[in-house]
């Protein structure tokens, strides 16, 4: 049955079209990144143009800040180079990991697919605990 969804793009399967492709150089962005980046940006602006951020960029905000769990530029930086240890997870992987941060292994792999055959349970589950202690 053809549900109109293009083969090319599957995150399940770690396919993500000609946009995202095999492309060393894009990197998909842990929650905690697009906070810190959307907070310098606001610090460039001089205060009078603060006020006319647009919807899009003020609705951004709110949700990052919203789903954020680490919540220094310092921590962010200590989650992704944990991430990184583990060369063998695709950045999809990683990203998923730090945004939607899965308490056990097991949730890991029901949300995230791909993992299954990727990590040891004990391995994936000491680096879930890791990055749970980041959390603030």
């Amino acid at each position: 049955m053809d549900l109109g969804v293009d083969q090319e793009e599957n995150a399940e399967n770690l396919k993500f079209g000609e946009l995202f492709g095999d492309n060393e150089h894009c990197q998909p962005l842990l929650i905690c990144e697009v906070a810190e980046l959307l907070r310098q940006k606001r610090a460039e602006l001089p205060a009078e143009l603060q006020s006319s951020l647009g919807p899009i960029f003020v609705k951004s905000e709110a949700y990052v800040e919203r789903f954020n769990q680490f919540r220094s530029a310092e921590v962010a930086k200590v989650v992704r180079v944990r991430l990184e240890r583990h060369p063998e997870l695709h950045p999809f992987e990683r990203a998923q990991l730090a945004n939607l941060l899965p308490e056990t292994p097991a949730e890991a792999k029901a949300i995230i697919p791909s993992l299954k055959g990727k990590l040891d349970d004990d391995v994936l589950g000491q680096l879930l605990r890791d990055l749970a202690a980041l959390v603030e």
